[in-house]
């Protein structure tokens, strides 16, 4: 048994951390690839569930510890903390997995980062493709979309929109697979010249994606991506629309 309440604070450091390292590259690799980790709200909520894994345990053990107590009330306060500490870890877990993005939806000429609290059952239950009847548990699915042919519908649609700032990106009634989408979004795509004039600073990392694509100026276009923290970019081919890259810059 460890008798000493620095020894022991520091095993139980070395546990969380490494807890919060696992978790960490699930969150990062998975539920927020690439610059949707910043963008989205990621970093956030990451901070959170580590910040508490890491610091209230351990906190916990070094105030409470006291190695002149029987080994069965050692254990118990061990218990007591590894409960408290694992039930703070779920929670910041679920509220992770329940602001994790879920689509990128195309629509409108720009794509839009929608989380799985932005989208209820009933939402789900109206899709009309069996594929978007149930929320993406493990990253989010780029989709198209494709507007009603109904002009009341559309009118609702548009009403909605208005009303609530969540128009056709967050209807997974009206998702199309993203392939299906390739023609709208290459005809939407605006020329990388126009976000260099915009952007000057922006010109290097442009430069390094098309180098990583082996692609030239000509043959990339860009559309806008709004996430919940941020703007990005995403890069698309000139001629087929089909999505290159997503990058950190706000073509705003």
């Amino acid at each position: 048994m460890v008798n000493n309440r620095w020894r022991a604070a520091a095993i139980h450091l070395l546990i969380s951390t490494a807890i919060a390292i696992a978790v960490s590259l699930f969150i990062v690799l998975v539920w927020y690839p690439g610059p949707l980790f910043d963008a989205a709200g990621g970093k956030l909520l990451l901070a959170l569930v580590v910040g508490v894994d890491v610091c209230l345990g351990p906190l916990v053990t070094l105030v409470i510890f006291n190695p002149k107590k029987r080994r069965a009330l050692l254990l118990l306060d061990f218990s007591v903390i590894a409960a408290l500490q694992v039930s703070a870890l779920i929670y910041g877990l679920y509220a992770t997995y329940e602001g994790r993005p879920v689509y990128v939806a195309y629509g409108q000429g720009y794509f839009v980062a929608v989380s799985a609290n932005q989208i209820d059952d009933g939402m789900l239950k109206a899709a009309t493709l069996p594929q978007f009847k149930s929320l993406p548990i493990f990253g989010p699915h780029w989709v198209g979309t494709r507007p009603p042919t109904d002009p009341h519908e559309q009118s609702d649609l548009n009403f909605n929109q208005g009303m609530t700032g969540m128009g056709i990106h967050y209807q997974p009634k009206y998702y199309v697979e993203l392939s299906a989408a390739g023609a709208d979004l290459a005809k939407d795509a605006k020329p990388l010249e126009q976000l260099r004039k915009k952007h000057s600073e922006a010109a290097s990392t442009l430069d390094a994606a098309l180098a990583k694509l082996g692609r030239t100026n000509d043959t990339v276009r860009y559309l806008p991506f709004k996430a919940k923290q941020k703007m990005l970019t995403v890069l698309v081919d000139a001629q087929s629309g089909e999505v290159l890259d997503t990058l950190a810059v706000d073509p705003g």
